[in-house]
């Protein structure tokens, strides 16, 4: 494999006139701003800045970001081998233009700060490069400020906070991951869902595609809000809370149940609809069983918090019919469906599709369907819905932002 090399320059400028091209990507919290203090303080300054030089007077960070703010704010003297001053060493980088740097910037990864607003800096790079390129550290980290599923408690202090929202829900918090719901109900004993928690998807309901921080108050139906995509700022109480998006991105919720359970209580969703959790043809049979227990696991762990959940299907091939409807009740109010992966000019994408509709039917008799899938797929889709069972359709964040030009196209 030839790989090229792309132009670097070292040099020095001072810091006072960086620029930060992040935006507000991340945040510096202040226990690891006082960190990044003490490694200063104890190390000296041994690493340059990365900065992308756009012309002769404007010049951005790379990386360095939280370094910049903690010498602003600390109207930090530089000692090095040109004397006393504001200079710090540097690496150019080049870049095409803002969109080309903002790319190195996602490749480059700093350690002393957290991702926050995440979808706002993304809006002109395409989904691909984050996904097969990109690879960040605590991924998880790029939902909200103060979602605690993805915080990492130790300490006194910590324990302490989390026995305080036990007084807020309740019982459930002695509960652990090693509780076993009733067994011997089906051949796996993959947990049954409450029947009685079971709820329907409201509509009419788009998903939720803004800046996290404000919200159209002229729509009057419902939002879908989907766990990594970033809405930790609006009212959730006329929503539901989704996981259609990488996995990665909701693992904690698996880890780390009971934080998951106070994170949804707080933020006061209508209804949670179950992990969608991959399973791929071709993979183990027993590790795609496994992924259905843990969504149904979860969904009957915030049952039993109080919280209405919408059970989520998926499947792979004929083999996966004898265990991917376990857990869900006949005659449920409503199952979820996401179809946004299905070619319609794959013919054995489509046969398996078609196959595992007429199965769910068949074993869980749902009373409606909601599918969360793209606009390109959508008639051949609602086509292999049996007539008159309902239906209640959602385009997915990606295409939903398409269309208000929030994604390049």
């Amino acid at each position: 494999m030839n790989i090229q090399c792309a132009a670097i320059e070292f040099g020095w400028c001072d810091y006072r006139i960086l620029k930060p091209l992040q935006g507000n990507l991340k945040k510096l919290p202040e226990d690891l701003y006082k960190k990044l203090k003490k490694s200063f303080e104890q190390k000296g300054m041994f690493v340059p800045f990365f900065v992308w030089r756009k012309n002769d007077r404007e010049y951005y960070i790379l990386d360095g970001h939280g370094r910049e703010k903690l010498f602003e704010n600390e109207k930090v003297v530089i000692h090095s081998s040109k004397g006393e001053g504001y200079e710090i060493p540097c690496i150019f980088l080049d870049a095409k233009n803002e969109k080309d740097a903002k790319e190195k910037l996602l490749i480059i990864n700093s350690t002393y700060q957290e991702f926050d607003d995440f979808t706002n800096f993304t809006n002109d790079i395409d989904e691909d490069f984050i996904k097969d390129v990109v690879n960040i550290d605590g991924w998880n980290d790029i939902t909200a400020d103060t979602d605690i599923i993805d915080n990492i408690y130790n300490g006194e202090e910590e324990d302490q906070e989390i026995d305080d929202k036990s007084k807020v829900i309740g019982d459930i918090y002695e509960l652990n991951d090693a509780i076993l719901f009733e067994r011997a109900l089906n051949k796996y004993d993959i947990p049954i869902l409450k029947k009685e928690m079971l709820t329907s998807v409201p509509e009419p309901i788009q998903v939720y595609c803004g800046d996290g921080k404000t919200i159209d108050e002229t729509y009057k139906g419902f939002w879908l809000f989907l766990k990594g995509c970033y809405h930790e700022k609006v009212n959730c109480t006329q929503g539901i809370l989704g996981f259609y998006s990488w996995d990665d991105k909701f693992e904690a919720v698996w880890n780390k149940t009971i934080e998951a359970v106070h994170n949804i209580k707080e933020k006061d969703y209508m209804s949670v609809i179950t992990p969608n959790f991959t399973i791929i043809p071709g993979e183990p049979i027993a590790w795609q069983i496994w992924q259905i227990y843990r969504a149904r696991w979860i969904g009957r762990y915030f049952q039993e918090a109080g919280i209405y959940v919408v059970p989520d299907v998926t499947w792979t091939d004929e083999r996966s019919f004898d265990f991917a409807f376990l857990g869900i009740p006949k005659g449920s109010p409503c199952i979820s469906l996401q179809t946004q992966n299905i070619s319609v000019d794959n013919k054995h994408g489509r046969e398996l599709h078609e196959k595992g509709v007429v199965e769910l039917v068949k074993q869980i008799e749902p009373q409606r369907i909601f599918i969360y899938g793209s606009p390109s797929n959508k008639d051949y889709i609602l086509s292999t819905i049996p007539s008159g069972l309902p239906v209640v359709w959602a385009d997915s964040w990606i295409s939903s932002r398409r269309e208000k030009g929030m994604y390049d196209k």
